[in-house]
C-alpha cells in the first residue's frame, strides 16, 4: 500500500514538497493525502490524523488531539486521494502532525502501534 502526505504549494498544487512548519490554531490548512492499494484485492481504508504534543526528546506522549477520520473502500490498483483541511486545536511548539492508515477495523485508541501505516510532519502552531 502506498501511503504519502502532500502539501498545498505557493501554486495551489498538491505535491510532496513545501511542507508548512507553522499551523495557526484554529485556522485551516489544506492537505491531501495518496493511498494506493496493492494489495491485490479491495481493501477498506481508514486515516486516523492526530496532532501529538511529545515530551522531552519526543519520548512519551503529554496530548492527543483527534482531528478528523477518513474512511473509504478501494479496488486493487486504485488511488485514493484525501483532500482535506487540518484545524489544530492546540498551539505549541515542535508538534507532531501525524496520519495513521488502518486495514479493516480501527481501534477505538488509534495509536501508532496498531496502524498499518503511518506519516508525521512536525509543526509548531501558534495562537
Amino acid at each position: 500500500t502506498e501511503f504519502a502526505l502532500l502539501s498545498q504549494g505557493e501554486d495551489g498544487e498538491f505535491g510532496a514538497r513545501e511542507y508548512p512548519s507553522t499551523l495557526q490554531r484554529g485556522e485551516p490548512r489544506s492537505f491531501s493525502v495518496r493511498v494506493g492499494n496493492h494489495e491485490g484485492k479491495r481493501v477498506s481504508y481508514t486515516v486516523v490524523l492526530l496532532l501529538r504534543e511529545l515530551g522531552p526528546e519526543n519520548s512519551t506522549v503529554v496530548a492527543t488531539s483527534k482531528l478528523d477520520r477518513f474512511r473509504k473502500t478501494v479496488e486493487d490498483n486504485e488511488t485514493w486521494r484525501l483532500d482535506h483541511s487540518v484545524v489544530p486545536d492546540r498551539a505549541g511548539e515542535n508538534l507532531q502532525l501525524q496520519y495513521l492508515l488502518y486495514k479493516g477495523e480501527t481501534p477505538e485508541r488509534p495509536s501508532l502501534e496498531g496502524a498499518y501505516r503511518e506519516l508525521h510532519l512536525w509543526v509548531d502552531v501558534t495562537e
